[in-house]
């Protein structure tokens, strides 16, 4: 699947999901482990007005698990 697929499925999905689906969709859909970097870049181009400090913020749960 394709970045602009992608970020298509995940727009699609904000109507029906949780962030927590989408994040956990989002590495499904990248089949790649949702690191904080990537969980902030797919987030910010799938939903470019979600403000970048919140998208830090929110990120910040990989520090958290040691990841």
């Amino acid at each position: 699947m394709n970045e602009d697929a992608i970020i298509l499925e995940l727009r699609s999905a904000a109507k029906r999901l949780s962030a927590v689906e989408i994040a956990t969709l989002a590495g499904k859909l990248t089949g790649a482990s949702l690191t904080q970097a990537s969980m902030i870049t797919t987030f910010k181009q799938a939903f470019p007005d979600i403000p970048l400090r919140t998208l830090l913020d929110a990120g910040a749960w990989a520090a958290w698990a040691g990841t």
